[in-house]
């Protein structure tokens, strides 16, 4: 029999090459792949969180990362699922803005201020709602719509980065964002593909993926993963900037092969109380 419990270090591996039996054929064995899921307790929280929202009222919105990374083969290496649970000063503000019928103001970054931060650290205040993307509002028919990103772009929609550093609330760009290219280092952004949505059980949910390319010639370690999305808060109506509005800090990192692809996808719910 062979042995298909081989322990999966956190870095890919090669295939273990076996001899078995009298003929000595040689066989491959694959590694297991890497599966991480929340933990039961906080899949519990996040069940309680919707049924306290749903029995009092409240629009609860909840979001779920989920990171599937291949060899060149198409065979699994890592598949994990996680929780987001850090949003940033930018999405209360912006939310604050639009449920509150608040116009953007204040000249700080700070609580009671209602403004954003570009990711280029550049503190926008203007003079009106703060909103995605400009007058026409088209969220999702376009590669370049709400929270899409184009091919090649890693300025906008689902974003990758090689940073572990811890989250901060006031965090307003990954702390180190991979760069889109074929170089050390770098990934190929594709295309973000158009949102799929669901309606079952009272939940509403719509998920945004996007692949990421390896052709370096090297691993490339992935840490953190952020929604960039368009905004704007001008009376210049198509003038939209680029804002981080969720970081979150991987447990443990994602080693992308060489020829290696990883799918991102970022499972958005809203329960709705009928």
């Amino acid at each position: 029999m062979l042995k298909t419990d081989i322990p999966v270090p956190s870095d890919p591996v090669p295939t273990v090459r076996v001899r078995t039996g009298v003929d000595r054929i040689i066989r491959t064995i694959k590694p297991a792949p890497r599966i991480i899921r929340p933990t039961p307790e906080e899949d519990a929280k996040f069940a309680q969180l919707r049924e306290l929202g749903q029995e009092l009222h409240i629009p609860i919105l909840t979001h779920k990362w989920r990171f599937v990374n291949r060899d060149r083969d198409g065979n699994v290496v890592d598949d994990v699922e996680m929780w987001a649970d850090s949003f940033v000063r930018n999405a209360y503000n912006h939310l604050a803005s639009q449920m509150m019928s608040k116009n953007g103001d204040g000249a700080a970054f700070t609580g009671g201020d209602i403004n954003f931060t570009q990711v280029s650290s550049t503190l926008v205040t203007g003079n009106r709602g703060i909103r995605i993307g400009d007058a026409n509002q088209n969220l999702e028919d376009t590669a370049t719509s709400g929270l899409r990103g184009p091919a090649a772009d890693n300025g906008r929609g689902i974003v990758v980065g090689s940073s572990a550093t811890a989250f901060s609330f006031e965090h307003t760009a990954l702390q180190a964002i991979i760069a889109e290219g074929t170089a050390a280092g770098q990934l190929n952004y594709t295309a973000q593909t158009a949102l799929a949505d669901a309606f079952a059980a009272l939940v509403y949910t719509v998920t945004h993926q996007r692949f990421f390319n390896n052709n370096s010639g090297g691993n490339v370690s992935v840490n953190e993963v952020g929604m960039y999305l368009d905004m704007n808060n001008s009376t210049v109506v198509t003038t939209v900037v680029p804002v981080m509005t969720a970081r979150d800090v991987l447990g443990a990192t994602i080693v992308v092969p060489d020829t290696g692809q990883l799918d991102v996808s970022y499972d958005m719910a809203l329960t709705f109380p009928a």
